[in-house]
């Protein structure tokens, strides 16, 4: 049975193709939810130390909110992540 979601190479770019539809491209924005924060780069300390999120700075708040505004892009380890879970999900390979 071939996988429902999976990574595919495409014009030097990878992408997240769920059944014969791309979802998702390597180096697009990424507004996500519910990743495990291990999948992303760190966002370097100077960064949480000089933004601001409501009037409070951004090292003093949950990272998750501060991915929320921040944003990430599209990266393999976070396309592969995805075609897994889908795959387990619909119970395929």
């Amino acid at each position: 049975m071939e996988p429902l979601a999976e990574v595919i190479l495409s014009c030097g770019r990878l992408h997240l193709q769920v059944a014969g539809i791309v979802v998702a491209t390597e180096g697009d924005r990424c507004r996500h939810g519910g990743f495990p924060e291990n999948l992303f780069p760190p966002i370097p300390q100077e960064e949480l130390e000089s933004a601001t999120i409501g009037g409070k700075k951004a090292s003093e708040l949950p990272i998750e909110l501060v991915r929320f505004f921040r944003g990430d892009n599209w990266n393999e380890v976070l396309l592969e992540f995805t075609a897994d879970a889908i795959n387990k999900k619909a119970g395929n390979p």
